[in-house]
C-alpha cells in the first residue's frame, strides 16, 4: 500500500497531503456487501482497490457514479463517518446531480 501512495503523491505524501481540508466530491450511487464484489478484486494487476480497503466478510463497498477533485484544498474540519458540508462551502465546485 505504501508503494501506491508514494507512486501517486511522492515520497513525502504523509507530510505534503492536505489535512483538515476538502479535496473533492463524490456521488455515492449504491452500497453492496463485499461478498458480492470480492471475486473481482485482485484479478487485474491495475486494480489496486483491494490493497487500500478492507473487503472482509460482513463489510460493505460503496459504488460511485461521479467524482471530482478540487483544484485547491478547501479548509474544513471534517469528522469520521458521513457528515454534511454546507452548500456555500463548495458552491460552484460540485457538479450538478449524479450520473451513472
Amino acid at each position: 500500500m505504501l508503494e501506491i501512495l508514494t507512486d501517486e503523491w511522492g515520497g513525502h505524501w504523509a507530510r505534503d497531503l492536505p489535512h483538515g481540508a476538502l479535496v473533492g466530491a463524490v456521488y455515492l450511487s449504491g452500497c453492496i456487501q463485499t461478498e458480492d464484489v470480492r471475486h473481482q478484486l485482485g484479478h487485474r494487476p491495475d486494480f489496486e482497490d483491494h490493497l487500500l480497503g478492507n473487503f472482509g466478510p460482513g463489510r460493505y463497498a460503496w459504488l460511485k457514479s461521479r467524482y471530482k477533485a478540487f483544484l485547491e484544498p478547501i479548509p474544513y474540519k471534517g469528522r469520521q463517518s458521513f457528515f454534511e458540508v454546507p452548500d456555500d462551502v463548495v458552491a460552484g465546485l460540485v457538479p450538478d446531480g449524479p450520473r451513472a
